[in-house]
């Protein structure tokens, strides 16, 4: 009774210090059911903990990269050679649950006494930094698309101009504003580039 009373101080005493931990901390063993979550991980995914302790993790939470369905088989490949390592990393992933949230995830392994195998999820709240990300990404082409018109203003006024005034300019005004539109044209492909690259980064169109 004893040994009982003070096992279950020490689980008292863990789930406090890991309830005080800013990350997400989830643990499953090697069937894949949910053994531990601490407070961060049931506000994440808007749970209780009794509807994730013994639960198979893929039955209570969907885990997105992009489009790309993950699994627990994805999120925890077992490599019995290593303990207490680190055998998955990955940025920005989706998970969904009675709530929905972005978050940074690693997933450690460590083998207990008995030779049982568990797998550590830390999480991070990625939701912010994404919001950061997508507002970063808005002014990009904000500003990319401000800036095209005026370009493509410039560009058409300086091509009617030389090919009004083309006889009466020397060599010398002629190359100088042929090259003034060569400069005209490569700001504008610059800014087509900027737009591109925002569409790839927001998802929009595909590379």
């Amino acid at each position: 009774k004893l040994k009982e009373e003070n096992l279950s101080e020490q689980i008292i005493n863990l789930e406090n210090v890991l309830s005080m931990i800013e990350e997400g901390i989830l643990v499953i063993n090697r069937s894949f059911q949910v053994v531990f979550v601490n407070q961060v991980v049931l506000a994440m995914l808007g749970y209780i903990s009794a509807d994730l302790i013994n639960k198979k993790l893929d039955d209570v939470v969907k885990v997105f990269d992009k489009d790309v369905s993950l699994t627990a088989l994805h999120l925890c490949p077992l490599q019995e050679e290593k303990n207490f390592s680190q055998i998955f990393a990955k940025k920005s992933l989706k998970l969904v649950a009675k709530k929905e949230t972005m978050v940074d995830l690693i997933t450690r392994q460590f083998k207990d006494k008995s030779g049982q195998y568990y797998f550590v999820l830390i999480l991070t709240d990625a939701s912010k930094e994404k919001q950061l990300e997508n507002m970063k990404l808005d002014f990009l082409s904000m500003a990319a698309h401000e800036l095209r018109t005026p370009l493509t203003s410039i560009n058409g006024y300086m091509s009617v101009f030389l090919n009004e005034n083309k006889d009466k300019l020397d060599s010398d005004q002629k190359h100088l504003l042929e090259q003034v539109v060569t400069a005209i044209e490569q700001l504008r492909v610059l800014v087509e580039d900027l737009l591109s690259a925002s569409k790839i980064e927001k998802g929009v169109i595909n590379v």
